[in-house]
């Protein structure tokens, strides 16, 4: 992937369809390597848990005060850990802290770990306006002074990463998809990005209603802004949410309502796309009917599944 080190504000370029230029895959690590990783991760001083039992699986371990986590994708980056630690003291913006890294023995896959700060949050699964406020304060702060560093959307490889998911699980939908995003997203202005972030998806909020963590950055580091407000809005609202307490915080004077216009239907199939692959059939039957009173030539696409 391309260097971390940082980049000039541009414009987004043509993106890489098909994949000609460069193939990440996103597929998972294989279990024995995320296991070998973790084991390493809970040796860490660092790590306040108890060991693991013989039959533990998944990727995180849970401390009382810190979590250890592994490299659980193929195409995760110890880079982007260590780069997504450090714009908490940089930006204001609550991420955990990395209290400790490692990477396993190539005979166990080369596989990175973390120790992280335990954030104590909630996971919320229908946005609250406050909450909603909180995540727009949060990701005008990110766009403004976040460094521009890691893999772009118009980078070798990089529209393929980011629509991962419908490249492998809609293969008749991802290439005329991918098309309408790459010319919808040509020559517009790119900052840092989160990538996938919503108030109910990567995040914990505090009782108050004000985000405690920020988690997990995407595949894409430097796109266009109104791919995170687009995404944001997509997840969020199957679930209650409106738009006006997301852009409101954020700052109508800092979004383009055409290119927010232009691209929420696209990011409103993307995760119509990924609900029939999570199971979550509610949120796609809003998408679904939304899209069909809103945009319904994009459900007319090749390999786009009918309401469940």
């Amino acid at each position: 992937m391309s260097s971390t080190m940082p980049r000039r504000p541009t414009r987004c370029g043509p993106l890489d369809l098909g994949d000609t230029r460069a193939t990440f895959p996103t597929d998972r690590v294989p279990e024995p390597q995320v296991q070998a990783a973790l084991a390493a991760a809970i040796q860490s001083p660092a790590y306040d848990g108890p060991p693991l039992r013989h039959d533990y699986n998944g990727p995180v371990a849970f401390g009382a005060a810190t979590i250890a986590k592994a490299q659980h994708r193929l195409h995760e980056l110890l880079d982007t850990a260590i780069w997504f630690a450090a714009l908490g003291p940089l930006t204001g913006i609550p991420v955990p802290a990395l209290l400790d890294r490692g990477i396993t023995s190539e005979q166990d896959g080369s596989r990175w770990w973390l120790i992280l700060e335990r954030v104590h949050g909630n996971a919320v699964r229908r946005p609250t306006p406050a909450q909603q406020h909180s995540l727009g304060t949060a990701l005008r702060g990110w766009h403004e002074k976040a460094p521009l560093a890691g893999l772009a959307l118009d980078d070798p490889g990089g529209l393929g990463i980011m629509l991962g998911s419908a490249r492998k699980f809609h293969p008749d939908t991802y290439p005329a998809f991918a098309e309408l995003l790459a010319e919808t997203s040509r020559g517009l202005e790119m900052t840092a990005i989160h990538g996938d972030v919503a108030v109910a998806h990567n995040t914990l909020v505090a009782e108050d209603g004000q985000l405690a963590a920020i988690l997990d950055p995407g595949a894409i580091h430097v796109a266009p802004p109104e791919f995170d407000l687009a995404w944001a809005l997509a997840v969020d609202m199957p679930r209650g949410a409106q738009m006006a307490p997301l852009l409101d915080a954020y700052g109508r004077d800092a979004i383009n309502p055409d290119n927010l216009d232009a691209l929420l239907p696209l990011f409103q199939l993307r995760r119509l796309l990924d609900c029939y692959i999570i199971d979550e059939p509610d949120d796609a039957r809003w998408l679904h009917d939304h899209l069909g009173r809103r945009a319904p030539h994009l459900l007319s696409l090749p390999g786009v599944p009918l309401s469940p």
